[in-house]
């Protein structure tokens, strides 16, 4: 007999074969135990499965826990097992298999369509059965009652505003554990109800963020409104979506519209985001902090205050001091869902700003700094003056108290090599800034320059004049030599020192070989420095002048044209070959070509060793072999002739000459007496620093008479600033 059929009995009674009444009993429900074995193997039960229930309606893809909907199913159980024993429970596997379909029947894939549970179930229950006057112990089939509560979770998105949806459930178990033997109980289904699934995003404005949390009370569910369902979310938590460690808790009411797409819009309310303290970020290389965030309807907003690049600053109203901010303040603004501003920001504090890049001593002068967030530029739109030597007040300053020093006629100047930006007349091209690879600021414009006139640094009081206007042009920090320079520029003269102070020479005196510039102008380069090409009339290159010979230990002759090179004074740092601490030495001892202002020679380089570019001071070359002649002094032997061959090249500054002093192979005398011997000479070459003698290629040997008798070879002889042979 099945327990999902109701049966009845019906009794006739006949009279001498004729039927005279029939009655019957009200149809009713009988549970059927077919087993007969106490000890078999099944565990003979019996289900009955009475009602499926929603009681969750809602669903959050990213909240676990709360990323399915939930139907509460009912059943009984009835067993009756193992009766010639004692009573002892045994785990039920009671499996619920359900099907999901929307109001037009389509099945809906989910991710488990199936589950199982373990009830406890007595094999029977013993009771004592009172018939007058005895008591009985009688055993009965154990029953009772369980409810389970369905987790259904779709495979993929519901469509919560245009579809209802209803659940079909049917429950079996496991009989036997032994054979498996399965026995299907009855089906029931849910009402056909409208479902709110969630996918998790819940958007302020454009911004995504993640829902972690739906809050108490849940929210309530709503008849469809166009395209969405209305509802309230209390208490919600979650977080931004891109920026996972900003996040909210504990939500005040917010309205928000379901859509179709399980996207969910707050329409009303607002959230205050939980982030980092203090709450940094970057955006294209620009670092910012931001405010205290707020989540609304509009998106979210915050104050921003941005970093400029390295080594960019401001001053806001007066340049009465060299301490500038790097830190520029925003506003309410606008953020997308990086939490990045979301458009391009303006400071604009109503009053001048006075910026300035630590490697261009300049103020450019603007009312305002643009940032162009997706590009991390930032626009400095001159106004006014424009642009202000930033040591301009220190210079005015000390002329003005020149009266007051010991000498002021010397005093009162101070030699620079950066007085040149005195002349500054404008910026002709609004400055913009630029971070490079690691946040440093790149700066790109164009300066104007009037007249001027001032004395160097390095090399030591030289007078650079130049009557015309003048540019430099700066594109990403660094000068473009093609279209910067200083117009109508004057002669120049280099002084140097011919003597040999620490050698005992002396009383030459100081020369002040001077040139024209060629094309009338001075050239910027790369670093800020000057130089130019010039001619000169004949210039005989002499040093080492030995007072008792009255003549010079060399001379190099017969220059009839020279190059000017004043080192710049900044540079930027991807361009410095040496320490970070040794910048200056980098700026002070690279060489540029005048003639190829891209041509450079940076300390420790293949081509500064080299040496052939154009360094501080004034450069003189040989070119090719034969052209110069050059004389020396060896041992108190004058006049010694040959001739430079093409790598000869020179520099001269107030330290004295520095250069290659090579000859032409077979020009220089091979047999020399000096000091009394016979030299032979197969090679001479020498290179000078400040006109010392540093490294020799001079090779020969020296012939000693009797006694000794023999010949004694040198290599790479040196030789004093005197001229005379030193080591070997």
């Amino acid at each position: 007999m099945s327990q999902f059929s109701q049966y009845y009995l019906e009794c006739r009674m006949l009279t001498n074969g004729v039927l005279a009444q029939t009655l019957t009993t009200a149809p009713a429900t009988y549970y059927h135990f077919t087993n007969t074995v106490s000890a078999d193997t099944a565990y003979n039960v019996l289900l009955n499965f009475t009602n499926a229930d929603w009681s969750r309606t809602y669903a959050v893809q990213t909240i676990p826990g709360q990323n399915t909907f939930q139907v509460d199913a009912g059943y009984e159980i009835r067993r009756w097992d193992g009766w010639l024993g004692a009573t002892a429970a045994t785990n039920i596997p009671v499996v619920f298999n359900y099907t999901l379909r929307n109001s037009a029947g389509t099945i809906v894939p989910l991710a488990n369509s199936s589950q199982t549970f373990y009830d406890s179930v007595t094999n029977y229950v013993p009771l004592v059965v009172y018939i007058f006057p005895y008591l009985y112990l009688e055993d009965f089939p154990s029953y009772m009652t369980a409810s389970h509560t369905l987790d259904i979770q779709p495979a993929g998105q519901l469509d919560s505003v245009t579809k209802t949806y209803y659940l079909t459930v049917s429950l079996s178990h496991t009989n036997s554990p032994v054979t498996g033997q399965v026995i299907a109980a009855n089906s029931q289904g849910t009402t056909t109800n409208e479902l709110m699934h969630f996918d998790g995003k819940l958007y302020f404005g454009t911004i995504p963020t993640t829902l972690t949390g739906l809050g108490i009370p849940v929210p309530p569910v709503n008849l469809p409104v166009g395209a969405v369902i209305p509802t309230t979310l209390n208490g919600a938590s979650g977080y931004v979506t891109s920026k996972s460690d900003h996040t909210y808790a504990g939500a005040g009411a917010l309205s928000v519209n379901l859509n179709a797409a399980g996207d969910a819009f707050v329409t009303a309310g607002s959230v205050t985001l939980i982030g980092p303290s203090p709450d940094t970020d970057s955006t294209a290389k620009v670092g910012f902090q931001r405010g205290a965030v707020t989540l609304s309807p509009a998106g979210a907003s915050s104050t921003v205050t941005a970093t400029l690049p390295g080594g960019l600053g401001y001053r806001l109203s007066d340049i009465s001091s060299q301490v500038l901010t790097p830190y520029v303040p925003f506003g309410s603004t606008s953020l997308n869902g990086s939490l990045v501003p979301s458009s391009d920001l303006i400071y604009l504090p109503g009053s001048s700003i006075y910026a300035a890049e630590e490697s261009k001593p300049a103020w450019l002068v603007t009312d305002r700094i643009i940032w162009h967030i997706s590009t991390g530029k930032f626009d400095l739109p001159s106004v006014g003056v424009q642009g202000i030597f930033v040591s301009d007040a220190n210079y005015t300053t000390l002329q003005a108290v020149s009266n007051l020093l010991v000498d002021p006629p010397a005093m009162g100047d101070k030699r620079s090599n950066d007085k040149y930006w005195l002349a500054l007349s404008g910026v002709t091209t609004s400055p913009t800034a630029l971070p490079d690879s690691s946040s440093n600021a790149l700066v790109t414009t164009e300066f104007s320059f009037g007249p001027g006139i001032f004395r160097t640094h390095f090399p030591y009081d030289v007078t650079v004049k130049w009557a015309d206007i003048g540019k430099m042009r700066v594109q990403d920090d660094l000068i473009t030599p093609s279209s910067s320079y200083l117009g109508g520029a004057s002669k120049v003269g280099v002084s140097f020192t011919r003597d040999c102070p620490d050698c005992g020479g002396g009383g030459a005196g100081m020369a002040t070989p001077v040139i024209t510039i060629t094309n009338n102008q001075f050239a910027f380069t790369r670093d800020g420095g000057l130089v130019a090409l010039g001619t000169m009339g004949t210039f005989n290159l002499q040093w080492g002048y030995i007072t008792n010979a009255h003549d010079y230990a060399q001379t190099a002759k017969a220059f009839t044209d020279a190059a000017f090179h004043m080192p710049g004074n900044f540079i930027r740092g991807d361009q410095n070959s040496l320490a970070d601490e040794q910048g200056p030495t980098t700026i002070l001892y690279s060489g540029f070509l005048a003639s190829n202002v891209g041509v450079i020679e940076r300390p420790l380089s293949a081509g500064y060793s080299a040496g052939l570019a154009d360094y501080g001071g004034l450069n003189f070359r040989a070119v090719a072999d034969n052209i110069h002649g050059a004389v020396s002094t060896i041992a108190g032997l004058t006049g010694i002739p040959w001739r430079l061959d093409y790598r000869s090249k020179y520099y001269v500054r107030y330290s004295g000459v520095t250069g290659i002093h090579e000859a032409v192979p077979g020009t220089f005398p091979t047999n020399l007496t000096l000091w009394g011997y016979a030299f032979t000479f197969t090679s001479y070459g020498l290179s000078y620093r400040d006109s010392q003698n540093r490294e020799s290629v001079t090779d020969g040997a020296i012939n000693l008479p009797a006694p000794a008798g023999f010949v004694q070879g040198f290599d790479n002889m040196t030789f004093s600033c005197l001229g005379a042979p030193a080591t070997s």
